[in-house]
Parts: structure tokens; sequence; C-alpha cells
């Protein structure tokens, strides 16, 4: 698959926001992925809004890159009555890796910003969004047009000293 090797995390965007149906081709993409039990206990938002972008990489520490972005989709977890809530975090990054590899098949950008273990981090965006309790902030992963027409080729990151065949 060729886009497994191409990704890469983008942080300079042309000033080009994504479009709602952009936006919702890779929130498709993130609900497609596999969730411990099958609970599906995330909650998605996408932004595609200038004025929230600015806002949000304003409020939240370490986001301000997300103000120059064309897009921001972040990852919320439901964890009310979940039978396995340890797991959550592991459904919420395997749905990120399944919107980053549809972004990159759309010739879109995307970084994986740092999750929401920052307290800090996590009011900023529960407070922002004015979301009930039980959902916590998990990822967030800005999105744009890459400046650099480059930015999405192979580079080969194997190193046999890192494995071990039996």
């Amino acid at each position: 698959m060729k886009e497994i090797k191409i990704r890469r995390s983008v942080r300079s965007f042309e000033d080009k926001l994504l479009t709602d149906k952009e936006l919702e081709k890779l929130v498709r993409a993130g609900m497609q992925a596999p969730s411990a039990r099958n609970q599906q206990p995330l909650y998605f938002i996408a932004i595609n809004k200038k004025e929230v972008l600015k806002e949000i990489s304003e409020k939240v520490p370490g986001y301000k890159m997300v103000g120059e972005a064309g897009g921001l989709i972040i990852i919320f977890v439901r964890n009310e009555e979940h039978p396995a809530p340890k797991q959550t975090e592991q459904d919420a990054s395997a749905a990120t890796q399944n919107i980053l590899l549809e972004a990159t098949h759309l010739g879109i950008g995307s970084c994986w910003l740092s999750t929401f273990h920052n307290e800090a981090k996590q009011e900023a965006i529960a407070n922002y969004f004015k979301l009930p309790e039980k959902h916590l902030p998990a990822v967030g992963i800005a999105l744009g047009y890459p400046k650099d027409k480059d930015a999405l080729k192979f580079i080969d990151r194997y190193n046999k000293d890192w494995v071990k065949y039996i």
C-alpha cells in the first residue's frame, strides 16, 4: 500500500481550508478502525473554519501550528460504561492511523499532534467544546495541503538492527 510508505508528518500547509466533503472522508476512515470489543467509543470533531482553528491554536498549549492548518480533527473517547476503558486510547490510535493514511491517499498532509495526557490541554479542549465530562480528548490531527510538494515521498525507515526474526 503506497500510502503507508509515503505518509509523513506535515507541519507546513498552504493557505487553503479542507472541504466538508474531505473532512467527512477522513472521519469515515477513522470510524472504520477496529475497537476493543467493538465498542466504537470514539467521538470526532472535524473543523475547517479558520476562526475556530486560530482560536484553538491560541488556547491549547502546543497547538500553535493548528492556526495555519486547513483543518483539524480531534478524537475524543466516550468513557461512560465502557467494559474496557483502558483500551480506548488504543481505539483512538487505530482511528488516527486510518485518518492519516486516508489523508495521504487524498494528497492531504497530516500531523498527529501530541495526545491530551497534559491536563492543561484536556481542560482547554473540553472547555472550548463544552462536551460531556465523560468525553475525554485523546488525539488531535492537523490537516492541510503541504506547502512542500515533496512532503509526501518515500523515505526508507527500515533498520535491520531494530528487529529480530525468529
